[in-house]
């Protein structure tokens, strides 16, 4: 007797290839959720890195007010002929140069000025050591050993000071034109990042873009955009 077996296929373990339409809702859903994670970590690593520069700004800013309390002075400009870094609180800026190079020559100066006390350093060395360069006289251009500082992205901070004081000009006050509200002389690069309030003077990092800007040009245009990632000290005013 021929006995025929047959062989019945279970539903459960039923299998079908997927279909053409499925695997590219698949990937889609795939490349979906890659660019969300890449999104989101991409801005919360800007964040800490904005937040560690701030940190960074504050301490430089807090140095300066203990130097400040101990000399009971603040950092001024000096005359053009006694360039170079005079006694122990004046430096010289070229007032018709506003270039990222003089900004930065002014922040070296500035360091090497403030940074002569020792709790003035305790402050300091609070700063994320990557994020500090120290130059000695022979290899900075200017012949004098200082400290640099960087920000999240490597850019170095730069200074922006307030400029002479009106009252101690020996030219003609009027070539200058009027005042700022705190009696100095506004410098180009007040003028290019916003002017000091009360002679107070601001450290500026140009941000994840590393372009500081210039926030004289119309709202619209690119040299204006490029100051809205700009960190500052303090706010600085707008320039008219």
């Amino acid at each position: 007797m021929n006995i025929h077996l047959r062989r019945a296929a279970s539903p459960g373990l039923a299998r079908r290839a997927f279909t053409m339409v499925e695997m590219l809702v698949v990937i889609a859903v795939i490349i979906l959720l890659v660019s969300i994670t890449l999104v989101v970590g991409t801005s919360v690593i800007e964040s800490a890195e904005r937040r560690q520069t701030q940190a960074t700004i504050d301490l430089i800013d807090m140095a300066y007010q203990e130097w400040r309390t101990l000399t009971d002075r603040r950092v001024r400009y000096g005359e053009e002929e006694h360039e170079g870094l005079l006694g122990p609180w004046d430096f010289y800026m070229d007032p018709n140069d506003d270039s990222d190079d003089v900004a930065l020559s002014d922040m070296d100066r500035f360091m090497a000025i403030i940074s002569r006390p020792d709790s003035v350093k305790d402050i300091l060395a609070r700063i994320d050591p990557s994020m500090i360069e120290s130059i000695s006289e022979e290899d900075h251009p200017d012949g004098f050993s200082t400290t640099r500082i960087f920000d999240a992205w490597d850019n170095p901070i730069i200074l922006v000071h307030p400029g002479r004081d009106w009252g101690l000009l020996d030219t003609d006050e009027s070539n200058f034109g009027d005042p700022d509200p705190d009696g100095t002389i506004r410098t180009p690069l007040e003028n290019r990042l916003g002017y000091a309030v009360s002679q107070r003077p601001a450290f500026v990092s140009a941000g994840p873009s590393g372009d500081f800007g210039h926030r004289s040009e119309p709202i619209d245009s690119a040299e204006f955009e490029a100051t809205r990632d700009n960190i500052y000290s303090y706010q600085l005013e707008q320039p008219q």
